[in-house]
């Protein structure tokens, strides 16, 4: 009995079989004779929505092992993507290269064909045919337009043949430089032609080639011309001044011949004529053309106005109006101002001719836009009119009208047959006269 109370009490001091197992188990399965080791504590559960992350010394077999297993796969993965990615975006660059190259070399290609045709020189050829035609039509057509009616410039036929002869001297030499200098440049478009021939898109140092040789050929096809085209450049523009001229005079006989009422005088000479408008108000008027002869200015009116609207919007009949709206002798103007006005930058200003007239001019000022000439010029041709210089520039088969013209204006009677009123000396080429107190007709004495 007292041994089997004493193992009761023993027993009851000695720690359970079932704890020693359970801190066994804990620490890895040691066996019982080591001292029981303090329980592991368990982590504390993580939030709501988060995961454990693995453990970086997880073994492999662990959940943290398999998950850094998984990131290394998702990388190479991704490295390899980017690695196709990469090699797709290189074949693209290049094929994007290819294209331009290819681009080069067609545009080289015709830079080529141009340069070589241009090395021909065709243009010099056509130039000086071109000058050589002129030189022979110019006479013929000066003629023509002084058969019409045009008195001045009397010294453009010595300039003309001024011109053919400098032609005659210096066209030998022009042929023969011509003629050595496309030999030349047949020689350069053959070493210009090699490095075009090898242009390849695949090779960037052909096309580089190419393109120096191009561009020295250019160069020398340049030089050339304008060496050549240096020997008649100034005849060539002072033909082109003459052409320029004479289609201004032909334009102006032709404006003249169509009017109904302006009718030149006796040994009248036409010098101008240039589209205007008459601003009678200062600001606009009739349109049509302002002439200038040397004895007078005229403006006719010519232009077509609307006579009737369709629904008031609409020309529905329009009529042209051709009438002489102005017509002042010379001496008559008192001064004559030129001016430019209006515009922006430089850019659409109007040229204008303010004049103002004596007391027995129909107006007592007038103002005119000109459309397409200078006003300055104007100016200075109506002063030239004035003063008499402008009758030295007659041609001299129209020299001995003036004279003859001047001694009938000489020839009026100083006094009216009529009234006895004073008759001032009339401009040269009126055959008669209105006396302006009793309204006779005054002729001159040879005449009467």
């Amino acid at each position: 009995m007292a041994d089997g109370s004493g193992s009761k009490g023993q027993s009851s001091k000695k720690p359970s079989t079932s704890s020693a197992v359970r801190g066994g188990t804990s620490q890895g399965g040691g066996s019982g004779d080591k001292p029981p080791q303090k329980p592991t504590q368990k982590p504390a559960p993580p939030p709501a929505g988060k995961q454990p992350s693995a453990h970086k010394s997880s073994p492999p077999g662990s959940a943290g092992g398999s998950s850094a297993s998984s990131s290394s796969l998702s990388k190479a993965k991704a490295g390899a993507t980017v690695g196709v990615v990469g090699a797709a975006g290189a074949a693209a660059v290049s094929a994007e290269l290819l294209a331009q190259r290819e681009s080069q070399v067609r545009l080289l290609q015709s830079r080529f064909e141009t340069t070589q045709a241009a090395a021909q020189l065709s243009d010099v050829h056509q130039a000086m045919g071109d000058i050589e035609s002129r030189l022979a039509e110019i006479p013929v057509e000066l003629q023509t337009l002084r058969d019409r009616g045009y008195v001045h410039a009397g010294r453009l036929e010595e300039k003309i043949q001024a011109l053919q002869q400098q032609w005659r001297r210096t066209r030998p030499g022009i042929d023969s430089a011509l003629r050595t200098n496309v030999a030349r440049l047949r020689s350069d478009v053959e070493q210009a032609a090699g490095p075009v021939r090898r242009l390849s898109a695949h090779n960037e140092a052909s096309i580089q080639a190419a393109e120096s040789a191009v561009s020295a050929l250019s160069g020398q096809v340049d030089a050339v011309r304008r060496s050549v085209a240096g020997q008649y450049d100034d005849l060539q523009r002072e033909l082109q001044s003459i052409d320029h001229d004479l289609r201004g005079v032909a334009e102006m006989l032709e404006i003249i011949a169509a009017s109904p009422e302006i009718n030149l005088r006796s040994a009248e000479g036409p010098l101008l004529a240039v589209k205007a408008e008459w601003r009678r108000d200062g600001k606009e008027g009739p349109d049509g053309y302002l002439i200038l002869t040397d004895q007078r200015l005229l403006f006719e009116q010519n232009e077509e106005l609307v006579k009737k609207k369709h629904l008031g919007l609409f020309a529905a009949e329009k009529e042209t109006v051709q009438k002489l709206l102005f017509d002042v002798a010379a001496h008559e103007i008192e001064s004559v101002k030129a001016s430019e006005e209006g515009g922006f930058l430089g850019m659409g200003k109007e040229d204008i001719l303010d004049l103002v007239l004596g007391a027995n001019a129909p107006v007592s000022r007038a103002r005119f836009h000109l459309k397409g000439e200078e006003s300055a010029d104007w100016a200075a041709w109506i002063n030239r009119v004035k003063s008499g210089d402008v009758d030295r520039d007659r041609a001299a088969r129209f020299q001995e009208e003036v004279a003859g013209a001047a001694a009938v204006a000489l020839s009026f009677p100083s006094q009216c047959p009529s009234c006895f009123a004073t008759v001032p000396v009339p401009p040269r080429g009126v055959q008669a006269v209105t006396c302006e107190f009793c309204g006779g007709l005054i002729k001159p004495e040879a005449a009467a």
